[in-house]
């Protein structure tokens, strides 16, 4: 079941149902209503895109924790414009780059969210220009095949290595239950996470989403998720740097901190775990447990 109404969803439907197979939510969150102007790809334009969508994917995860359900993503993939001379509306979503769709996903996964889609889109404008400017009424689409059904690159490839990514932290992440999300401006009352050290804000705004994970299995392992909102280092949308921060907990005692990815291990007797690289929109899985 597809909804892209999350609120209603939360309010009206999910008070209503038992289970359900799969739940998904549909937000294309990069969009402007200015006509002939674009989404900043830096600064407080584009973080209010993926602070929009973060409350939304917020409300999927409260919604679907007592109700027997998955909860799937449906993420922007595409470039799309929509005019109506009539009533003067205009909506234009910008192609997302390679490091915003990476982040919408693992934003997804953050919280909870066990499948990620999005659609093919076959474009029905020349697949070598944007939509018209100015525009012409009704939809014009640019998706991840062109106008003569071709896979339309680089697009096609980007949505292909997020796929590569996703089959590897899917096994590590799909078996176990997300428990909380929050960035490192707002991180709950006696959380085992205090403090996030590090450039961690744009345009006044935080940049780093911890969703923190349990495996029933083995209760002596805690599992966070970080995701990097920083996605572009200037306004022409070249990705930007990793962000190298220190994670600051209350454990106090000899742990370890290990990337399920990678295995690397970073290892604190006083709580704090330095040079912690999260690379531009792609998320560490990580696990704290007693040396």
């Amino acid at each position: 079941m597809v909804i892209d109404n999350v609120t209603r969803a939360t309010k009206a439907f999910f008070p209503a149902v038992d289970s359900l197979d799969i739940f998904c939510h549909e937000q294309y969150p990069i969009y402007t209503t200015r006509i002939g102007d674009n989404v900043d790809y830096t600064g407080s334009e584009i973080q209010t895109c993926f602070t929009n969508l973060v409350q939304n994917f917020d409300s999927c995860l409260v919604a679907t924790k007592n109700v027997d359900t998955e909860w799937h993503a449906i993420i922007q993939a595409c470039e799309q414009q929509y005019y109506d001379s009539g009533s003067g509306t205009y909506i234009y979503w910008r192609r997302p780059t390679k490091p915003e769709l990476f982040c919408q996903a693992f934003l997804a996964m953050s919280r909870g969210a066990n499948g990620i889609h999005y659609y093919l889109y076959m474009s029905n404008v020349d697949s070598t220009n944007h939509p018209s400017s100015p525009p012409q009424n009704g939809w014009e689409m640019l998706g991840l095949v062109t106008d003569s059904r071709e896979k339309f690159e680089p697009y096609y490839s980007q949505v292909a290595q997020l796929d590569t990514q996703l089959a590897a932290i899917g096994p590590l992440i799909l078996p176990l239950s997300a428990d909380t999300a929050f960035n490192c401006d707002n991180i709950p009352a006696n959380n085992y996470i205090q403090d996030v050290q590090g450039d961690t804000s744009e345009a006044g705004t935080p940049t780093i989403e911890i969703g923190e994970f349990t495996d029933s299995t083995n209760p002596n392992w805690d599992y966070i998720l970080l995701v990097n909102r920083r996605c572009s280092k200037d306004n022409n949308g070249t990705p930007a740097f990793p962000q190298n921060i220190t994670l600051v907990t209350d454990k106090t005692s000899a742990y370890q901190l290990k990337d399920m990815v990678t295995e690397e291990i970073f290892v604190s007797s006083n709580g704090s775990f330095n040079n912690i690289v999260i690379a531009v929109s792609y998320t560490h899985l990580r696990a704290h447990e007693t040396v």
